[in-house]
C-alpha cells in the first residue's frame, strides 16, 4: 500500500450487493453477510445460501433478514486490523430503511 495514502478500509454488508468480481479484486472493500431466516434455519447471505436459492424457494417460504451478529462484526474488524488497516469507513443502509447494524 502506498504510504502517501491513508490506511482506510471500507466495510459494508451484503445489502450493498457488490458483484463478486469486484470483491475478488485487490480493493479495500470488506463485506459482512446479512442473516436470512426461513423460519427454521438461520443463513449467512452469500455464504450459507445464495440469491438464486432464495429466489427459487421464495414462492413457498417466507424469508426474513436481520443484521449481522456481533461476533461476525468483531471478527471482521479483527481481520481488517490484521490486514493492516487502521481506519474503517462503514457504508450501510439507514435505520429508516433497514434494521441492519
Amino acid at each position: 500500500m502506498d504510504p502517501q495514502f491513508e490506511n482506510i478500509a471500507v466495510l459494508t454488508d451484503t445489502e450493498a450487493d457488490i458483484p463478486a468480481e469486484i470483491l475478488a479484486g485487490e480493493n479495500l472493500i470488506y463485506t459482512l453477510p446479512l442473516r436470512i431466516n426461513d423460519g427454521t434455519h438461520d443463513y449467512r447471505d452469500g455464504v450459507d445460501i445464495s440469491v438464486d436459492e432464495i429466489y427459487r424457494r421464495q414462492p413457498e417460504e417466507d424469508f426474513k433478514t436481520s443484521q449481522p451478529v456481533v461476533e461476525d462484526i468483531l471478527e471482521m474488524l479483527k481481520k481488517i486490523r490484521a490486514d493492516g488497516f487502521s481506519k474503517v469507513i462503514c457504508l450501510i443502509l439507514s435505520e429508516g430503511l433497514s434494521g441492519a447494524i
